[in-house]
């Protein structure tokens, strides 16, 4: 079994094709991750007794959870983009149209 690597997998999800109809749905849910995330580290950072500031796991964990919001958040842009992308092509089309019956 061939396995890739996690850069090759951060590609592929990045240039997999966006179904158009699940963009607000995707909007939401990365932004439900985003929240997550920040409440994890939040938490990570506050409870000292359970995460020492010193132990190389915590300092793992809490630079995975960095990671994974950074890319969650980079990916909401590009979201953001490609659904301001397709609202101004429907408002596009929907000028033309009316355009045309006047």
């Amino acid at each position: 079994m061939i396995e890739k690597s996690l850069e090759e997998l951060k590609e592929d999800f990045k240039n997999r094709p966006v179904i158009e109809y699940d963009l607000p749905k995707f909007i939401r849910n990365t932004e439900e991750r985003i929240a997550s995330y920040k409440s994890q580290l939040e938490e990570v950072s506050r409870d000292k007794v359970h995460f020492p500031p010193d132990d190389k796991n915590v300092i793992w964990f809490k630079a995975f959870l960095r990671e994974e919001k950074s890319i969650n958040q980079s990916f909401l842009k590009d979201l953001i983009k490609e659904r301001t992308k397709e609202i101004i092509e429907e408002n596009t089309y929907e000028t033309q149209m009316k355009n045309r019956h006047l």
